[in-house]
């Protein structure tokens, strides 16, 4: 190794008087394979270890295996990475455009007076009210938790919008 003391050159004379025989490459002996005489007796299991079916079956039952002989439930190759059905962000069912603007107006509602704070259940209601009137299809209704995410996002940028406004407002003046 380098900067580690001094360099020592090893000899072939030098590393011979380190071995006390002399060096002889290996040579094997290597036989034919043997051809048995006799047949392999391989015993038969004892009956008393052999599982039958109805012992199998009151134990899968004990466990609470209902069918062990039905079909996996899986298709072949279901592991398989491109048979692998991932949910892509934003590929579900989006709320219609029909909707967000009633959406943003019961929002709104809330904004302007807080004794008028509508929750998501009260817009959905509203919406199905929206639906009985005709105004609205019923395909178009969002889940409860979809509005409910809905106006967590909306809020959100709704804040963000009346900051930039208020900073707008702040560099006119």
């Amino acid at each position: 190794m380098p900067n580690i003391g001094t360099w020592k050159n090893f000899e072939p004379a030098k590393i011979a008087q380190f071995e006390k025989r002399p060096l002889e490459k290996p040579n094997p002996q290597v036989s034919d394979h043997s051809i048995p005489t006799s047949n392999w007796n391989i015993p038969l299991p004892h009956r008393s270890n052999v599982l039958n079916t109805e012992i199998i079956d009151t134990d899968l039952g004990s466990r609470q295996v209902l069918n062990h002989t039905s079909n996996f439930a899986l298709s072949s190759g279901w592991a398989l990475k491109e048979n692998q059905k991932f949910g892509k962000k934003g590929g579900g069912k989006r709320i219609s455009k029909n909707v967000i603007p009633y959406l943003e107006a019961y929002f709104l509602a809330g904004d302007i007076n807080k004794s008028e704070k509508y929750t998501a259940q009260e817009m959905h209601n509203e919406l199905k009210g929206l639906v009985e009137e005709g105004v609205l299809e019923e395909e178009e209704i969002p889940k409860i938790s979809t509005i409910s995410n809905w106006i967590s996002r909306y809020a959100q940028t709704h804040r963000k919008l009346k900051a930039q406004q208020a900073l707008a407002l702040v560099d006119r003046s």
